[in-house]
């Protein structure tokens, strides 16, 4: 590959990378860029167990999806595109997304404090 193919490859990686940070933080504050609170709702309003079972059946194709919402430009895109896979993939997204979203809370210093049961954060 020429320097400059990875130059404009490690710029458009970073960019991305800034995407996910902005989208998580966000997400912390309660602002969902990338699902509809319908979305959420139906994602939570089934059993767990079966949404896991999702990410474990059909990793490879959770994986596909998330490659190609990181290659579209817009929120609005990546949104959209989000509302268009099959409601099982969907599912399995949004709880990633909001384990992911508690993970880091938890383990994210907060005014010098870890974030946990006594220091509740909003999301």
């Amino acid at each position: 590959m020429k320097e400059m193919e990875l130059t404009i490859t490690l710029e458009h990686t970073m960019r991305e990378i800034a995407k996910f940070h902005f989208i998580l933080a966000e997400g912390r504050k309660g602002n969902h860029l990338l699902f509809t609170p319908e979305m959420i709702r139906h994602a939570f309003s089934k059993k767990q167990e079966d949404v896991f079972g999702i990410f474990k059946d059909k990793i490879d194709e959770i994986n596909k999806v998330l490659n190609h919402t990181f290659s579209l430009q817009s929120f609005e895109k990546k949104t959209e595109y989000i509302q268009s896979l099959p409601e099982d993939i969907q599912s399995a997204l949004i709880v990633g997304y909001f384990q992911l979203l508690e993970s880091h809370i938890d383990g994210q210093m907060v005014e010098g404090q870890i974030a946990g049961p006594t220091n509740p954060t909003i999301h």
